[in-house]
């Protein structure tokens, strides 16, 4: 008798699983077609459109009406240039190419050709440190797209089933399923929808019938003082906002600053190959006296000391080359890391002069130019806004809680999902309101907003003051700049002639070989002079025009001054 038992609770069990698959199959087969086609290459494809467009909505909105605003300084006419200009000496090129230097063995390919158009391509496409800041931005705009989305509909769904069983009681399980959908209301109050299935299954000694159930709800929530009202509602949606504009200049400033530091060091690179070549062309030049002079001992034309003092000026000229090619050597692999290319990789330097152009602002216009124009100043002047609009926060917080909320649901059972209707209804309302006995972390926050904003606004003055500052300044290091290139090229000039007239003198027997030693050293550090003078004009230029706001860049990293460089590129650069 006992076995028949077992057999049939063991039969009813059985029915009792084909019934739950007949139920739970069908949900779990839909679950592999939904899962499958959110794969990662999807979510990664959908990240990149919806950062796109936020990336140009936001780039239009914090730079697309920068061009029509711009206001530019007022020039001053240029001083008459004097009477006699001494012409301008150019450093003459040696035959062999200090390039070489770069690598430590020949190589088997074509070097690398740098210019300055080519380089500042490189960097905006290559270099670590300025796609890790692409990524930065488009990070921002993740950011942006999650604080955008949770103000929609947010929607939930789940599938569940459940089984128990225990011994000398009945056996039970249930499968079923919910789906629900809230929003944010302009009033920061929410509104939230839920409905339910479930199917119940008891089976056993004295165990109850299968059971269905349906459910369905709304609910209604909001905040009658503290925490109420549009403003609290779309703080979170403001602040993102106003954050990716912020990301945006920031991004924009780093191009302009990250161009000018890539020109600062291919200038260099050529300052440093132009004065390696003149070091080249004095050690040629000491070898070939050195010759001359043992020579002429050999015929009694020249002393010993002569030969002894020729032999020290070769030793001192082979120095400092070796000197100047470890140090281009080393600059240049530390260009090339920089750009985001392999440090072994041979290159050529294409020689060329930095643009000059005298640069004269009159003061007052300059600064008035900065102040409307730089993306650094209106950020600043924008946090100041944030800090005002957080301390109105700050100070609704003080208010006491005063919440209502309302539901209304109703539900329904029977023995078949057709007669388990929601047919019962249910309703609610409350309303709380708290006694506010112990507020002294709302007190603090609203005082530490209150101080924010004075600290904002001090911050935000001591920045102008500076800047105006360093603005002046710059105008007057950058005429200074102007005046030391013409007095390094003038000087040139002079110990060009000088050292022509010695040469002729040694030969005439009028002068010493220790002078015209002196007087060659003497020109070539002129000639490296000249050089560095052009190149910290050129750049003390760019930086000039940084500061006053009207440098644009293209998407190639090039620039332009006073009007748009070129559209913005696809990937956001």
């Amino acid at each position: 008798m006992r076995g028949t038992a077992v057999t049939k609770r063991a039969a009813r069990r059985a029915g009792r699983g084909r019934a739950v698959a007949a139920i739970a199959l069908p949900a779990v087969a839909a679950l592999p077609a939904l899962i499958g086609g959110c794969t990662g290459s999807w979510y990664h494809d959908s990240a990149d459109r919806e950062v796109d467009e936020i990336l140009g909505e936001f780039d239009q909105k914090a730079l697309g009406d920068r061009a029509e605003r711009l206001v530019m300084p007022v020039a001053l006419p240029p001083e008459p240039p004097p009477s006699e200009a001494p012409p301008a000496a150019t450093p003459t090129a040696a035959s062999a190419d200090p390039a070489a230097a770069a690598t430590e063995a020949p190589a088997p390919v074509e070097p690398l050709v740098l210019d300055l158009k080519k380089t500042l391509e490189i960097a905006v496409t290559s270099s670590r440190d300025y796609i890790t800041r692409k990524e930065s931005l488009y990070l921002s705009g993740l950011g942006f797209s999650l604080a955008r989305f949770n103000y929609g509909p947010q929607f939930s769904s789940a599938v569940n089933y459940v089984w128990g069983d225990s011994e000398g009681g009945a056996d039970s399980s249930s499968v079923g399923g919910s789906f629900g959908v809230s929003q944010l209301l302009p009033t920061n109050g929410s509104l939230g929808l839920s409905t339910g299935l479930n199917k119940a299954m008891n089976r056993g000694d004295g165990g109850a019938p299968d059971d269905w159930s349906t459910s369905a709800g709304i609910s209604f929530s909001q905040p009658l003082l503290r925490g109420s009202g549009y403003d609290q509602y779309r703080e979170s949606l403001t602040q993102a906002e106003r954050s990716m504009v912020y990301s945006v200049r920031d991004f924009e400033l780093f191009r302009q600053d990250f161009t000018i530091n890539r020109a600062e060091q291919f200038f260099g690179l050529v300052s440093d190959q132009r004065q390696l070549e003149n070091f080249e062309i004095d050690l040629e030049t000491a070898k070939f006296d050195l010759a001359q002079a043992e020579a002429l001992q050999r015929v009694d034309r020249k002393r010993a000391e002569d030969v002894i003092q020729a032999r020290r000026r070769r030793i001192e000229a082979e120095s400092s080359v070796t000197d100047a090619r470890v140090n281009f050597a080393r600059q240049v692999e530390r260009f090339l890391i920089d750009l985001g290319l392999d440090p072994k990789t041979p290159v050529k330097i294409v020689e060329t002069d930095p643009e000059f152009e005298s640069v004269a602002f009159e003061q007052e216009s300059a600064v008035a130019a900065a102040l409307a124009n730089r993306l650094d100043i209106q950020t600043r002047r924008d946090t100041i806004e944030d800090a005002e609009r957080g301390f109105r926060l700050a100070r609704d917080n003080l208010l006491p809680d005063l919440n209502f909320s309302a539901s209304y649901g109703s539900g329904g059972a029977g023995r078949a999902a057709s007669g388990a209707l929601p047919d019962s209804w249910s309703r609610s309302a409350s309303l709380s309101l708290e006694i506010p006995l112990q507020t002294i972390d709302r007190r603090n926050a609203w005082r530490s907003a209150e101080i924010s904003i004075e600290q904002t606004r001090r911050g935000f003055a001591d920045f102008i003051d500076s800047e105006k500052s360093a603005i002046e300044d710059a105008l007057r290091q950058l005429k200074n700049l102007e005046r030391q290139l013409e007095l390094a090229e003038e000087s040139l000039a002079d110990e060009a002639r000088n050292t022509r007239l010695l040469q002729f003198k040694l030969e005439s027997g009028e002068a010493g070989s220790r002078d015209l030693i002196e007087a060659r050293r003497t020109k070539i550090n002129a000639e490296n002079s000249v050089i560095e003078r052009r190149v910290q004009h050129f750049i003390a230029r760019l930086r000039l025009y940084r500061n006053l706001g009207i440098l644009f860049i293209d998407d190639k990293g090039y620039w332009s001054i006073g009007t748009p460089a070129g559209a913005r590129s696809e990937d956001g650069e």
